[in-house]
């Protein structure tokens, strides 16, 4: 059942990026990632032993803020360290292109 969960996950997630933005990610490891926005604001681990990492944006202050944040960015990272998918709130494009 959780491997039926992640791959659904997995698929949303893929469908939803964008060709340009955060979709040029895939592929990447989640280090370059890092070295661009700084560490996630959270990461949530799966049995697998692959993890969801986040980034929490404030678009009206165009802080990082995990509190207020209306741009979410979500990846799929896999044991390795390599994005397998990535996803982002529609409030997003400015964080991208800022970065």
């Amino acid at each position: 059942m959780r491997n039926l969960v992640v791959l659904i996950v997995s698929v949303l997630l893929f469908a939803c990026a964008s060709p340009s933005g955060v979709a040029q990610w895939q592929g990447k490891p989640l280090n370059q990632v890092v070295a661009q926005y700084g560490v996630p604001h959270g990461f949530h681990k799966m049995d697998d032993g692959s993890r969801f990492a986040e980034y929490y944006y404030d678009t009206k202050t165009q802080q990082l803020d995990p509190v207020n944040g209306q741009c979410t960015i979500t990846l799929l990272v896999n044991k390795q360290g390599i994005i397998e998918a990535t996803h982002k709130s529609k409030d997003c494009e400015q964080q991208i292109a800022a970065h």
